[in-house]
């Protein structure tokens, strides 16, 4: 409009000054004729004049009316457009990653996760008479878990691997502060630094000798606490009696009475990342019971079977032995990892009361353990594995991560195991008193997920009992784990 109005006022100023020119110009060639011609151009003029002023009232009343109402609804809301918009509570995200596949409300009031893992597994044994080589799914685990708020959460994880199904945890978490947690279940209790470890996340396919002395999974509640901002771990339990090596598979308790535990954990740097002492960990874990549990080789929760890196049992208690009286566990802790450098030992001693026969011996087994790593392609060793920075993809120059290590282990029974006639001597006629075992392990982290492993182990038998030939074995692991 403003521009319709400026090639109006053009037009009059040019029709004004033809009709000024003109007189001068043409009076002497006819007077009559240009007279006529000058009053057309007057009328032409005025005409024009009018347009312009009507053009000129509209264009004030437009401007006069946008100045007096309400900004543009586009203009308004554009501010409000670029706020995110407020997720209903019932709202749901699904997502699918190397954490597995997820639900969750918007708000996250509630949540659920499907986490799978497999490990298929091959045992070589270069002495056929050591042990049979075969293929088997060691692991098929499907882990469901969720929460509710951000104070509870729960997990349900059968394994379908191995001869049967069981049921690896099933627990309820509580937090009621971020530095106390409560878990109430089937759980695994802080004693053994390698039993707390997760299975897809041991330095070697299989744990060390001072697993034999714990028990994989108790029935019970545990209390894990933080303090000084995470330098100091602590925590308490009390669960069902369980006997070394079984894994409360069943939800009797076998003894009719209660266990109780205690942990403390110290990280003295973990705050301080360029510490030298920043992955430094050592504590101990401590447990008593008071057991009275009769050995039946036929229940898994109710015998006591110890096994080799090879998974041959290779000392084993008889059939009728009672187990009567004060269960005791000392397991002092520890575990150093900086930069691609890991470093993993602890000891424990299991002390209880066993008699056959009528008699009764004060028996005490003891093992430990001493593991180093280092990641050759550079990344960080941890406790909890590690993580390639460049996952293997073809044609993409990743090539994932390498780990290479070793472990020396070993076991010491009591030797009044083997003392005793054959009414009276606790253990099997087929078991060893002591092992010393040494072993060499690569690992190739493809991806977070996906993992190769390639394990070998030696094992020299000595001591009382029957005399067992070396056993050496070679394991093989592919692992998928989200």
């Amino acid at each position: 409009m403003m521009k319709l109005a400026k090639h109006t006022r053009t037009a009059v100023f040019s029709a004004a000054l033809l009709a000024t020119a003109l007189p001068g110009a043409t009076l002497q060639a006819d007077p009559a004729s240009d007279a006529a011609e000058i009053q057309s151009l007057r009328e032409q003029i005025v005409l024009l004049q009018k347009r312009l002023d009507a053009i000129e009232a509209r264009e004030a009343a437009a401007q006069a009316k946008a100045a007096a109402a309400p900004a543009p609804a586009t203009t308004a809301a554009a501010p409000a457009a670029a706020a995110p918009a407020k997720s209903s509570p019932d709202a749901t995200t699904v997502k699918f990653n190397s954490k597995g596949f997820s639900l969750s409300t918007a708000d996250g009031g509630f949540g659920f996760q499907i986490r799978p893992r497999l490990q298929n597994d091959f045992h070589f044994f270069p002495d056929s008479r050591d042990g049979n080589n075969e293929f088997y799914v060691r692991r098929a685990i499907l882990s469901l878990r969720g929460n509710i708020g951000d104070s509870v959460r729960w997990i349900v994880s059968p394994n379908f691997g191995g001869s049967s199904t069981v049921l690896d945890d099933a627990w309820i978490e509580l937090s009621p502060t971020k530095n106390l947690t409560a878990y109430v279940g089937k759980i695994q209790i802080f004693k053994g630094l390698e039993n707390i470890q997760s299975n897809a996340k041991l330095l070697f396919i299989e744990r060390g000798t001072p697993y034999n002395l714990v028990p994989g999974r108790e029935l019970g509640i545990k209390i894990l606490g933080k303090a000084a901002e995470g330098l100091v771990n602590y925590g308490f339990s009390v669960t069902n009696d369980a006997l070394d090596s079984t894994s409360a598979n069943n939800s009797a308790n076998t003894s009719g009475d209660l266990a109780t535990g205690a942990y403390l954990f110290l990280t003295p740097a973990t705050k301080d990342k360029d510490s030298l002492l920043s992955g430094l960990g050592v504590g101990v874990a401590v447990s008593t019971a008071v057991s009275d549990t009769t050995i039946d080789t036929s229940n898994s929760d109710r015998s006591i079977k110890f096994k080799t890196g090879g998974r041959n049992t290779f000392l084993s208690i008889q059939n009728g032995v009672i187990v009567l009286g004060t269960h005791n566990r000392f397991n002092p802790q520890f575990y150093y990892y900086h930069g691609p450098l890991g470093i993993l030992s602890e000891y424990i001693v299991s002390t209880s009361k066993m008699s056959r026969g009528g008699v009764s011996r004060d028996i005490s087994n003891s093992a430990w353990t001493v593991q180093a790593s280092w990641v050759v392609t550079g990344e960080e060793a941890s406790f909890n594995g590690v993580k390639p920075s460049h996952p293997f993809a073809f044609g993409k120059g990743g090539w994932g991560a390498w780990e290479l290590g070793a472990r020396l282990n070993a076991f010491d029974a009591d030797k009044d195991l083997f003392t005793g006639d054959a009414t009276t001597k606790l253990a099997s006629s087929t078991s060893a008193q002591k092992l010393m075992a040494w072993g060499l392990v690569a690992k190739w982290y493809l991806t977070e997920n996906l993992l190769w492993a390639l394990n070998y182990e030696r094992t020299d038998f000595s001591g009382l009992g029957a005399n067992r030939s070396t056993e050496d074995v070679i394991t093989t692991r592919l692992q998928i784990d989200f």
